[in-house]
């Protein structure tokens, strides 16, 4: 804390004055605006550049929001079940909440089980915090899910689709993003694992719209009366609706999207890239939008080194593309984890090759581990995070 004295002075016509003296206190500690995770600890910066590791506050998915860091832990097993979260004001110090200390209710409001996601390798889906509360998806064996709550501990279900014909690909949920366009929170119903099982026959619905959190409006196709409605990304930006897919879903959304004013009468565009990289190394990621430009981060998918890649659009039907220095060489895939706010860009690989130590070289397709950060969103610089060994990264945040 530091004090700052000042001296406030009242003049009148005459030239008489009379002075008074005051002082504030002011919090000169840094403040952590950005949030790095890893399953075991969590990085914090207050500008993007400077990072400090919090040992053991890592987990699944971060987000802040009334006044406090939320962490999601979750295990690694098959089951991949919620364990506890952490809570922090200030994103140094953390209180720890066991998931037995957390409640999970229905829509009746009658307790439930806390969801089982059922899929090894961190199958969490991002929190996202809007209009007050913190929200995530899960996936059943046959429904699809949200769930919501103000403090992190008492969580609400939403049951959005329910059929028997359903089965999704639990995999896909780290990948996906719920977004919010004037006021409104978008939620993609995300399909299966394989061109068979993409989506159930009996759904009408791409996903949902909601202004309360409370009523959701479905978000449909009307050029299709029952089956293929599914969205690997649903988002809305600026009032135009863009809906991402994929065949398989493993593999990433295709260079195909379709957009839509109404979110009911849909045309296809496809995303484009001056540098070859659609198909053959890369393909895009979850849409959104920054300073008047809407924004897709590559999907590395090729087996040999290639330089990272960010699609770029200003109307979301013609598309350029930048690049910036790759995090994993070879045959090393990874997704990309990525924020705007504060001014800043924040992306995160997910996976790095082990020889992927940190490197500010011109060279773009030689791997560097950190994150990668602009304040223009067409130059990105690595950054180095001090991640150590540790090389999987599972979401960034920034409050």
């Amino acid at each position: 804390m530091a004090v700052f004295p000042f001296t406030v002075r009242a003049t009148d016509s005459e030239g008489s004055y009379a002075d008074r003296q005051f002082s504030i206190t002011v919090r000169n500690t840094r403040v952590e605006r950005f949030m790095i995770l890893n399953s075991t600890d969590a990085y914090t910066s207050p500008d993007g550049t400077t990072w400090s590791k919090q040992v053991g506050a890592g987990g699944q998915s971060c987000a802040y929001g009334n006044g406090f860091w939320l962490i999601m832990k979750v295990t690694s097993s098959t089951a991949n079940v919620i364990t506890g979260i952490n809570k922090s004001t200030d994103g140094i110090n953390y209180s720890y909440t066991d998931v037995s200390s957390m409640t999970f209710v229905d829509e009746s409001n009658v307790a439930t089980s806390a969801p089982i996601f059922g899929q090894s390798g961190g199958a969490f889906a991002k929190l996202k915090f809007w209009n007050g509360k913190f929200y995530f998806m899960s996936l059943a064996a046959s429904s699809f899910n949200i769930w919501s709550s103000a403090d992190g501990i008492a969580w609400k279900r939403q049951q959005l689709f329910s059929g028997s014909a359903y089965a999704p690909a639990t995999n896909v949920l780290p990948y996906l993003s719920l977004s919010e366009d004037s006021g409104s929170l978008i939620i993609p119903l995300p399909g299966g694992g394989s061109t068979t099982n993409m989506n159930p026959s009996t759904n009408t619905a791409m996903g949902w719209l909601t202004n309360d959190g409370v009523n959701f409006t479905p978000i449909k196709n009307a050029a299709l009366t029952s089956a293929n409605q599914y969205a690997w990304n649903l988002t809305r930006i600026n009032g135009l609706y863009l809906a991402q897919y994929a065949s398989p879903i493993g593999s990433g959304p295709s260079a195909n999207f379709l957009y839509s004013t109404d979110g009911l009468n849909w045309s296809q565009g496809t995303i484009t890239s001056s540098t070859g990289t659609i198909g053959s190394t890369h393909k895009p990621g979850p849409m959104f939008y920054a300073n008047g430009v809407i924004y897709s981060f590559g999907y590395k998918i090729g087996t040999s080194s290639a330089a990272g890649v960010v699609y770029t659009s200003v109307d979301g039907i013609s598309w350029s593309d930048v690049q910036y220095k790759t995090y994993a060489t070879s045959t090393t895939l990874f997704n990309v984890h990525y924020l705007f706010k504060n001014g800043l860009f924040l992306a995160q690989g997910d996976n790095a090759n082990s020889s992927a130590t940190f490197s500010n070289d011109a060279t773009l397709t030689t791997a560097s581990s950190g994150a990668r950060v602009s304040i223009d969103g067409t130059s990105f610089t690595p950054v180095n995070i001090g991640s150590g060994t540790s090389y999987v990264f599972n979401d960034v945040g920034a409050m």
